[in-house]
């Protein structure tokens, strides 16, 4: 687990994970960071773990990542569930930081 600097906000409790095709952060952790539900784009879609397990996204939003001198736009898919995290890295992250 790591620490980034996402939309001006430490976000602790991150997962990479190479695994996920997809970008997550959830609900609770936007609340908390005070960014408003209305900048989410509305599009619900559904994700399938790797247990097989389906979550239905509320949407999706872009966030700023900053890292070691380095900005990058990212898209994310918004879940309302509980989680150990706050957000899940997949490929487009790490593929972006390979770059």
């Amino acid at each position: 687990m790591i620490t980034l600097y996402i939309s001006n906000h430490f976000v602790r409790r991150i997962w990479v994970d190479g695994g996920y095709s997809v970008n997550v952060i959830f609900l609770n952790a936007l609340k908390r960071m005070n960014i408003p539900e209305a900048k989410i784009v509305k599009r619900s879609s559904m994700l399938i773990g790797f247990n097989g397990e389906t979550k239905h996204t509320v949407g999706k939003i872009k966030l700023l990542i900053y890292i070691e001198g380095v900005k990058c736009m990212n898209h994310f898919c918004v879940i309302n569930t509980l989680s150990s995290y706050n957000v899940i890295l997949g490929r487009p992250w790490i593929n972006y930081m390979k770059d």
